[in-house]
C-alpha cells in the first residue's frame, strides 16, 4: 500500500504555489527544492522518476531522466560519471560513451531530459573553480572530473545545456 501525502510548492520569487511536482521541471531552468531533514525531498525526486517511468502523461515530453546523488569522491570522466557502476556498459568502447554523452546533450538543448540532483548541501557552496572545471569539462568530455565539479556544470548548465534541473536541500 502507498501512502500519499498532499505538498504544495511554492516559488519563493513569485509566490505562486502548486501541488504538481512536474511544475518543478522548467525548461532551461535550474529548481531547487527545499525543506528539513526527513521531509520527504528524496522521496519526492524518486517518485517523479517513478510516474516518469510508468509513463504518466503530465511527464510524456521528457525522453530522459538522470537521478544524481551527492557524494563520491572518485574522477571520472564526464562521459562516463553518468554511467558509473553501470553492468550494462561494461562492454562498451569509448567511442558508445562519447555518443551517448552527446545523445543526451542534445536531448538536453532540446528540453527533453531532466537532471535531479539530490543531496546538493553535501557539496558546501561551489567556488568559481568548481565552475571553471565544470566549463573546461563540457568542452571536453574526455576530461576526468568528480561528481562536485559535474553538478556545478549542471547546475549553471554549462553541462546539459537547457535540461531541466531540480536540486535537493535543507
Amino acid at each position: 500500500h502507498e501512502i500519499y501525502v498532499d505538498r504544495r510548492y511554492r516559488d519563493l520569487n513569485t509566490g505562486r504555489t502548486t501541488a504538481v511536482v512536474k511544475d518543478l521541471l522548467l525548461v532551461n531552468k535550474v529548481g531547487l527544492l527545499k525543506g528539513q531533514a526527513g521531509a520527504g525531498k528524496s522521496s519526492m525526486a524518486t517518485k517523479l522518476i517513478q510516474r516518469w517511468a510508468e509513463g504518466e502523461a503530465a511527464a510524456k515530453d521528457l525522453a530522459c531522466i538522470l537521478f544524481l546523488s551527492a557524494g563520491g569522491e572518485g574522477m571520472v570522466s564526464l562521459q562516463r560519471i553518468l554511467w558509473d557502476g553501470h553492468s550494462d556498459v561494461v562492454n562498451w568502447k569509448e567511442e558508445d560513451f562519447n555518443d551517448a554523452y552527446l545523445y543526451l546533450k542534445d536531448l538536453a538543448i532540446e528540453g527533453k531530459i531532466a537532471i535531479i540532483i539530490d543531496g546538493l548541501d553535501e557539496f558546501g557552496n561551489f567556488t568559481s573553480k568548481d565552475v571553471s572545471n565544470a566549463s573546461q569539462a563540457s568542452t571536453n568530455p574526455h576530461m576526468e572530473v568528480d561528481m562536485r565539479t559535474a553538478c556545478a556544470g549542471i547546475l549553471t548548465q554549462k553541462i546539459f545545456p537547457g535540461a531541466r534541473v531540480l536540486a535537493t536541500a535543507p
